[in-house]
C-alpha cells in the first residue's frame, strides 16, 4: 500500500461541516441588532422577516449569534447595508428592531 502524503499546512481549508456556509461566502460584515431571546426575538422569524422585506436570498446569511439582550448577524459585505434597512423596518411586540454595523473587537 502506498502511503498518503501528510496534508500541508499551506493547502486551502474546507469547511468541515457542509453547514458552515460562511465560510464558502467570500467577505463578511457583522451586523448588531439591539433585542434578542429575552426580548422574544427568534433566528428563524428574524431570517424570514429580513429576507421577506428585502427581497434577499438566505444564502448571503453566514453565522447568526442570539444573546440575551442582543443578535450578531454575519452577512454578505456587500449587502450589509439592505439588510440593516430591513432589520430597522421589523418590529416585533411592539419593539422596534434597531440595527448598525457591529463594532469590530
Amino acid at each position: 500500500s502506498t502511503p498518503v502524503p501528510p496534508i500541508l499546512e499551506t493547502e486551502p481549508a474546507t469547511p468541515s461541516d457542509e453547514n458552515d456556509e460562511s465560510a464558502m461566502l467570500g467577505e463578511q460584515g457583522e451586523i448588531f441588532v439591539n433585542l434578542g431571546r429575552k426580548d422574544g426575538l427568534r433566528i428563524a422569524f428574524l431570517m424570514q422577516e429580513i429576507s421577506n422585506i428585502s427581497g434577499l436570498p438566505r444564502i448571503i446569511f453566514g453565522k447568526v449569534r442570539m444573546l440575551t439582550r442582543s443578535t450578531f448577524i454575519s452577512v454578505t459585505e456587500e449587502h450589509v447595508k439592505a439588510v440593516i434597512d430591513a432589520i430597522n423596518r421589523i418590529e416585533i411586540d411592539g419593539q422596534k428592531l434597531r440595527a448598525e454595523p457591529a463594532r469590530t473587537k
